[in-house]
């Protein structure tokens, strides 16, 4: 007769396996994700190199501040775009606003979504559980990025570029800049291509280790 021990190491091993492979299967469909009450895309490859170039302090580690939180939300949002694109209002509304802001004696001005977006965030009522909740976000992400090679050749080349080789050589694509397959694959969750490069590994080098995050932190634990 198995003892309580047992029994709560095995209902505690299949539910970890249930959360490992949920969260593989979620990366390869188009779902939205959510940080701290905020809807923001799965993180991908594209996002990587955005906040790699603003050396968040998220990706590098560091002191992190309140606008860096701001920084990285954004990147990640839905309504993220490199151009400060302004809000669209109907025009009853723009007429009213530019009504009111002439009675005033002010300046009308149309503010951008970058500017609404980080407006409404320093209002939330949770602010301070954002750093947790990106850490948390960041950590399912990155659960299955491969282990890496003893020995192996190092290149300077930044890591989206060392993604997009590996993921293209592989499937015999051309994935040269400005190229659809290479913007497939810099927008492709990362969980996604991290998943891929595990099997590319494996292809490669079949004693290459495998693990299961959820169910090796119930084996640590026991």
């Amino acid at each position: 007769m198995k003892t309580t021990r047992a029994r709560l190491f095995q209902w505690q091993t299949a539910r970890a396996k249930e959360v490992d492979e949920s969260l593989r299967e979620r990366a390869l469909l188009d779902l939205p994700e959510n940080i701290n009450g905020v809807v923001v895309k799965q993180f991908t490859l594209r996002h990587l190199h955005i906040l790699f170039k603003l050396q968040s302090p998220f990706i590098y580690g560091g002191v992190r501040k309140i606008e860096d939180i701001g920084v990285f939300l954004w990147v990640v949002s839905p309504h993220y775009n490199q151009e400060d694109r302004f809000v669209v209002l109907p025009r009853r509304k723009l007429f009213w606003r530019r009504l009111k802001a002439r009675l005033r004696g002010e300046p009308f001005i149309i503010p951008t979504v970058r500017q609404v977006f980080l407006a409404e965030l320093v209002l939330h009522p949770r602010f301070e559980h954002f750093y947790r909740a990106i850490d948390r976000y960041l950590n399912r992400v990155f659960r299955d990025s491969p282990p890496t090679i003893k020995n192996a050749k190092s290149i300077a080349a930044c890591y989206a570029a060392g993604v997009i080789h590996q993921i293209a050589k592989t499937y015999g694509m051309q994935a040269h800049p400005g190229s659809m397959i290479f913007d497939q694959i810099m927008d492709t969750p990362l969980a996604a291509l991290f998943q891929l490069l595990k099997w590319i590994q494996a292809d490669q080098d079949p004693k290459t280790p495998q693990f299961n995050p959820m169910q090796d932190q119930v084996t640590a634990r026991f």
